[in-house]
This record gives C-alpha cells, structure tokens and sequence, in this order.
C-alpha cells in the first residue's frame, strides 16, 4: 500500500489521559513499516486545540508541513475504522484522492466548510 509513497505523513495523537497501550504498540509497528510516518502524542488543550479537534482522544493526519489535513479521527480508530486509518495514510504518502470526477466537481464548488461524521458503536 506504501511502495512508491514519497510524501511523509504526520500523525498527531492528541490525548486525555494515557494513550491506550495497543494503539501505542500498532502506532509504534506502523512506523517501523513506513518510514515515512511521523507520530506525535500530546495531551489536548481546549484552548489551543478546538480548531483542530473538538475534543479528545483525536487522531489527526498532517500534511508535509506540519498542519492538519482535514482527516481526523475522534477517539482511537479500532475494527473497522482502522482500514480506514491504515488507507488514509497511504493515500496521503502517494498525494492522492480516490474520489469520482463528480465528486471532485461537488467539493470544488463548496462555498464553506462542511463536517462528515460518521458514527459507530463497538460490537
């Protein structure tokens, strides 16, 4: 999924609390696997943090200068949501969206910020 990636992609783990000790351990074999993902924990600051997460636990891609992407994870991605964590840093290690040409056309037409949220419940 990360042959050919060339972008280094951040992670940013913002906590409340401990971290839980297996999404520490998959975190840590993540990066020993991609060399080209950077992860950093910090407890979250209200003040400091709300543009970037509304609350925490949060995890949260950055692009290559630092700064949130736009793809953020409230709580810890675990099941399902976790393929989907794994496919979002690959597609940002390849700097690309796989998103339908009328998609792309929706979103280019947005005059303002829209939410997707997107709830679960653990099984």
């Amino acid at each position: 999924m990360f042959a050919g990636g060339e972008r280094e992609v951040g992670v940013l783990v913002l906590t409340q609390g401990e971290m839980p000790e297996q999404f520490r351990d998959v975190l840590a074999e993540l990066g020993e696997l991609v060399p080209l993902l950077r992860v950093t924990q910090r407890p979250w600051d209200e003040a400091a943090d709300t543009a970037i997460s509304e609350r925490a636990p949060a995890v949260v891609l950055l692009d290559e200068a630092g700064e949130p992407s736009g793809v953020r994870f409230s709580g810890y991605p675990g099941g399902y949501e976790f393929g989907i964590f794994v496919q979002d840093l690959a597609d940002a290690a390849h700097g690309r969206v796989e998103l339908s040409p009328d998609t792309l056309s929706f979103l280019a037409d947005l005059d303002q910020s829209i939410a997707i949220k997107v709830f679960t419940t653990p099984t």
